[in-house]
């Protein structure tokens, strides 16, 4: 899967399940993924794509480190908007995801709550789900 894939009307629709790993794609580069970066995708209410947020050089930070305040007003203005959020860990090497990628799924799980609809892992060979159930490698 690649964002050469997405349908022409990819913007106007609600992104579905089988779309978002192409959008995810689309907004983390490679240079993004060699930075190693947390997306955070922001859709509306119908679930379709608002504003794209990338911050690089997230490589070496473990969850929670000096983050908390900004995930805790993000997910205070995605309410006031009925916003959601798709997020994604940029990163070299390969897939399955990492204890160290599975802890962030799980920390943005509990910071963001029923507000995230999905997060991904990407890297340059491949865009995976982390799953709630997801392993560590």
């Amino acid at each position: 899967m690649t964002f050469q894939d997405l349908p022409d009307d990819w913007s106007d629709r609600s992104l579905t399940p089988d779309l978002l790993p192409d959008i995810v794609d689309l907004f983390v580069s490679d240079e993004a993924k060699s930075a190693g970066c947390l997306a955070l995708l922001v859709l509306d209410s119908e679930l379709r794509m608002l504003q794209p947020i990338v911050i690089s050089e997230m490589a070496g930070h473990r969850p929670g480190e000096g983050g908390g305040d900004f995930l805790e007003q993000f997910a205070a203005m995605l309410d006031e908007s009925g916003a959601r959020v798709v997020a994604a860990l940029g990163r070299l090497g390969d897939v399955p995801p990492s204890e160290g990628d599975v802890a962030w799924a799980s920390y943005l799980r509990d910071s963001l709550g029923g507000r995230l609809v999905a997060v991904f892992l990407a890297t340059r060979d491949a865009v995976v789900e982390i799953g709630p159930t997801t392993a560590a490698a």
